[in-house]
């Protein structure tokens, strides 16, 4: 079987999400996309074929774990920032920035990154929309979104195309 190839941006006809598209949900609400290609997962059992919407997920759900940022990391400037630093209580609130990331090179950046939080030992988080899920609140997801979208350069507003050449190319 040939590797799926999407040709734009995918559109629901129906249901909640009517007339959304998952690549804009990919930045506004990625447990709901992770969530449903683990729904589709299990349902492939059943019924044995994967449909469109199963593929586009798929390739969606990988784009967006192996796109590379094209911000460098704030230490070192020679590699891409790979991995965000988080300090705080979840509770209280979350303290993350792109002046405190690091590469995925040696501990040296993170070292360095890890000597600015005051004593306080930082939780690293991959620079991958995975992470978004590890965050229990929405507002912590909501900024870490917005991370991702500073790392990848993505300053304007993201409508279903732009965000569709994001994951594409």
């Amino acid at each position: 079987m040939a590797p799926y190839t999407p040709y734009g941006p995918y559109q629901f006809a129906s249901g909640k999400h009517k007339g959304q598209y998952l690549e804009t949900l990919m930045f506004q609400n990625y447990g709901f996309v992770d969530w449903y290609l683990k729904k589709l997962n299990r349902e492939i059992s059943t019924n044995g074929s994967k449909n469109r919407l199963h593929l586009h997920l798929e390739w969606l759900i990988t784009q967006g774990e192996t796109r590379i940022p094209s911000m460098l990391c704030p230490v070192c400037g020679l590699k891409p920032i790979a991995q965000f630093s988080v300090i705080g209580d979840p509770r209280i609130g979350l303290s993350m920035s792109t002046g405190y990331a690091a590469c995925q090179c040696d501990t040296e950046c993170k070292r360095h990154i890890a000597s600015m939080c005051c004593g306080k030992m930082p939780t690293w988080k991959p620079a991958k929309f995975s992470s978004i899920i590890t965050f229990g609140y929405k507002a912590d997801q909501d900024r870490f979104t917005q991370l991702l979208r500073e790392i990848y350069g993505l300053t304007e507003r993201i409508n279903a195309q732009r965000a569709y050449d994001f994951f594409r190319y």
